[in-house]
């Protein structure tokens, strides 16, 4: 039993030899495809410090029955079995690739669509606030010139009724008591004087043409009306009138 033994030990220590030199040359395949089938073939390509680790795991606890102990495995490199498989693999790789592609070619046009969304709607905001401005600008504007327009005839009005009142109570027999009838007689002075003012306004124009149409009879005046001296003595008394209102007021 132990010449066994001994020839036991004895042929170990001698097959010790080929491995050290050659360490397994045959099982290589075996060792990569175990560890590709556990870790995927993603793993593989990308992560060779993983693999190296389990490359250690799993050879280093079968020589370990040699007595020999490895500290590190080295990845040189790495072919598939056959050339089908490699083929596959490629594919494999080609398909990966293209659906990453398809992926980033996807998402930039949801970026691109995304960011001609906001801009539309960014413009279309802009110009809602810019047509609510001038909405409201325009609007204040009006309403401004309404309250200018009526503050003004306001205005106009207090001015005329005060010149009435005034022209009134220099005509009234009792300034401390005007009655209605010399209200009239005095808004009728002031319509003159009015009217006089655009006469003389019309007489003073650099342009010649004035010219009053219509008949006589249709008029309801006489034909003295027309007359030069006629017109010199309306425009005299006129005169006189405006004096003594101007006086009064």
């Amino acid at each position: 039993m132990f010449d066994d033994w001994a020839n036991a030990v004895l042929y170990q220590l001698e097959a010790l030899r080929l491995p050290c030199l050659f360490p397994y040359p045959c099982r290589s395949t075996t060792f990569v495809g175990k560890i590709q089938s556990h870790a995927g073939a993603r793993t593989t390509n990308a992560d060779s410090n993983e693999l190296n680790k389990r490359l250690n795991t799993v050879i280093g606890s079968t020589i370990s029955n040699w007595g020999v102990e490895c500290t590190r495995f080295e990845v040189q490199t790495f072919k598939p079995a056959n050339r089908e498989v490699e083929r596959q693999l490629e594919l494999q790789m080609e398909a990966e690739r293209n659906r990453r592609k398809q992926l980033l070619d996807t998402q930039a046009q949801i970026n691109v669509a995304e960011g001609q969304k906001q801009r539309v709607i960014l413009e279309s905001e802009g110009h809602l606030e810019a047509k609510s401005n001038e909405a409201d600008a325009h609007f204040k504007t009006v309403v401004r010139e309404a309250e200018a327009r009526q503050q003004q005839a306001l205005m106009e009005s207090s001015v005329i009724a005060q010149q009435v009142e005034n022209i009134a109570r220099s005509i009234a027999a009792n300034k401390d008591d005007v009655r209605p009838e010399e209200r009239q007689r005095a808004l009728a002075t002031l319509v003159d004087l009015k009217r006089l003012e655009q006469l003389r306004a019309i007489s003073q124009s650099k342009s010649n043409s004035t010219y009053f149409f219509g008949d006589k009879s249709a008029l309801g005046v006489s034909s003295d009306a027309f007359n030069v001296d006629y017109a010199q003595h309306v425009k005299a008394s006129f005169e006189n009138r405006r004096s003594r209102v101007e006086g009064a007021l």
